[in-house]
């Protein structure tokens, strides 16, 4: 069976958070700008299924214009966990068919603006978490967790002439497996994934980044076209890649994907390295999932 995710959100046993927000203020305009962001990942095939699933997204904006200024900022967020094996999910349109369980995390911002004086922000944010039990009972074999997974970043950063304030473009997708100790609830990261891009505007110079960290367990192919250094940046990067990991023991796994988009202004004292500390946070109280 071929399931579409936008007509799938009323099966029970489809979980889905989702969350929309926009903000606008109009006056007379000027010179125009724009910055938008959209972040995917869609994890798919798992050779076990989920023994629990949740999902939760999340969306602020905020926008303020002066004098001859007007701005728009909007934002949206989608996550799925679809638990019922053998079926064909596509999680947004124009993506691949993919076979279930599926996690899916899909988020945008974007910020309009004309004028000399404005203020926004806007983000978007999302997480989906499945619990898996791993291992065999029979001593010295292996049982292998697996699961396939590809996505992309698309960021762009329009200034038609030099801005008063400061403004960057963010999108990061990640995803992480852990360990939960089930005896303290601790849980313990075994493998990572992270992909993160952004794009810096300001009266001085334009920047861009894009960082892809992966653990051993995780085969990953990588794809970018971008612009730089122009009225008009671009990062746009898509990713194919499978995790596996084989565990000798009864093992209780946590795993935990998420998107982040984000469109804001930054204050003169920050740097690189404080907006790497940024990326994502839990959603998901895991303590008492």
């Amino acid at each position: 069976m071929v399931l579409n995710c936008l007509k799938t959100r009323q099966i029970l046993l489809c979980l889905t958070s989702t969350a929309i927000g926009s903000f606008t203020v109009n006056v007379l305009p000027s010179y125009a700008v724009t910055f938008s962001s959209e972040s995917f990942i869609n994890s798919f095939g798992f050779s076990t299924t989920p023994t629990a699933v949740a999902t939760n997204a999340e969306t602020n904006t905020f926008s303020l214009a002066g004098v001859n200024s007007a701005i728009e900022a909007e934002a949206f967020a989608n996550s799925i966990f679809f638990t019922p094996t053998n079926f064909l999910l596509q999680c947004i349109p124009g993506s691949s068919l993919v076979p279930t369980p599926s996690a899916c995390n899909n988020s945008g911002a974007r910020i309009e603006a004309t004028g000399p004086d404005f203020l926004g922000f806007a983000e978007g944010r999302d997480e989906a978490q499945g619990n898996f039990f791993i291992g065999s009972s029979l001593i010295g074999t292996n049982e292998n967790f697996s699961f396939d997974f590809f996505g992309f970043l698309d960021l762009e950063s329009q200034v038609d002439q030099v801005l008063p304030k400061r403004f960057q473009t963010i999108g990061e997708v990640a995803f992480q497996v852990y360990k939960l100790d089930t005896t303290t609830s601790n849980l313990t990261l075994l493998d990572s994934f992270s992909l993160l891009g952004i794009l810096n505007t300001d009266t001085r110079a334009k920047d861009a980044l894009i960082t892809t960290e992966e653990s051993d367990y995780i085969t990953l192919n990588t794809n970018s076209n971008n612009n730089f250094g122009s009225d008009t940046e671009t990062i746009t990067a898509s990713f194919v890649g499978n995790y596996s990991r084989s565990f000798n023991e009864e093992t209780r796994l946590v795993f935990v994907s998420t998107s982040l988009s984000k469109v804001t202004p930054v204050p003169e004292s920050s740097s690189w390295l404080g907006l790497l500390g940024l990326g994502l946070l839990p959603l998901i109280n895991r303590s008492k999932f």
